[in-house]
């Protein structure tokens, strides 16, 4: 065992990710392996082989000792109700199983139903609804027609107006209706909605990515050095930030401080400037 590693597989947990821990599995010759977020239902044989049926022989047994006893579960005999059931959940037969049904060993890549890692139903049916609309799916009207209208007659037609060709009747009288409301104010409903629709068409500004520690160990092993040199700079760089906005807060602290300090002062030569009022007697 001297000459082999070790792989340990766990949740990237933030007390999982230091570099004493890290540094320490690699002098015993461990590979710390962070699974992928949100993947511990399915690869952590713990979670996928142990804790159900501890809970299950767990809530057994709390049964079973109450109509045996006569007696509610308190901090006298839980100890030995959940030590009993934590035997029998991780024997070795469940634990070897867990770690079969994950695909961990021996080896399986399509051990695991890749329908567990798809998108939720919910979101997809709502992703598809707003992008597959087509507009043969908006009902026709009733009646339509592609007949062309006359907009206005020959008698309404202002005589202002330039001679009209007769073939191009219908054309020059929606040129005329279309240059005679363009005087026109615009309505300020419409004028209000149109800014609006303007301010919600546009788009917001890129946010700042969020720093994440995840980012860097999600799915890789972090005894490697490349990942160690990443953790490295990354807590670094926190530390150097948690250091500046001490700093900060100090300084701002500090101003307050004296602008009180100043504040005090004034008001004291104020009090010793002003005039001694003496109380009026009576006679």
């Amino acid at each position: 065992m001297q000459d082999k590693h070790i792989l340990l597989l766990y949740d990237g947990h933030r007390t999982h990710i230091t570099p004493d821990i890290i540094d320490w599995a690699v002098e015993k010759k461990n590979i710390l392996y962070v699974l992928p977020p949100h993947t511990s239902h399915v690869l952590q044989p713990i979670d996928v082989g142990c804790f159900g049926p501890f809970a299950r022989i767990y809530s057994s047994e709390c049964h079973k000792f109450q109509r045996t006893h006569s007696a509610v579960i308190n901090k006298y005999n839980l100890c030995s109700i959940a030590c009993k059931s934590y035997n029998s959940a991780l024997s070795p037969s469940n634990l070897q199983s867990a770690f079969r049904k994950s695909g961990i060993y021996p080896l399986d890549r399509d051990a695991i139903d890749q329908s567990l890692f798809s998108i939720s139903d919910a979101i997809h049916r709502q992703s598809q609804s707003d992008e597959n609309i087509k507009v043969d799916d908006i009902p026709a009207i009733e009646n339509e027609t592609t007949e062309p209208v006359n907009l206005m007659s020959d008698s309404e037609i202002n005589a202002d107006t330039e001679p009209i060709l007769s073939n191009q009747e219908n054309e020059n009288i929606q040129i005329y209706v279309a240059e005679k409301f363009t005087d026109e104010k615009p309505d300020e409903n419409t004028t209000f909605f149109t800014a609006k629709s303007t301010d919600l068409s546009k788009k917001n500004p890129p946010k700042q990515e969020r720093r994440s520690i995840y980012k860097i160990v999600a799915g890789k092993a972090i005894t490697e050095p490349e990942t160690r040199q990443e953790i490295k700079e990354y807590i670094a760089q926190s530390k150097s930030r948690t250091k500046s906005k001490t700093n900060n807060k100090s300084t701002k602290h500090n101003i307050n401080q004296n602008a009180k300090k100043q504040q005090l002062n004034v008001n004291k030569m104020v009090h010793h400037l002003l005039p001694v009022q003496q109380p009026q007697t009576r006679n």
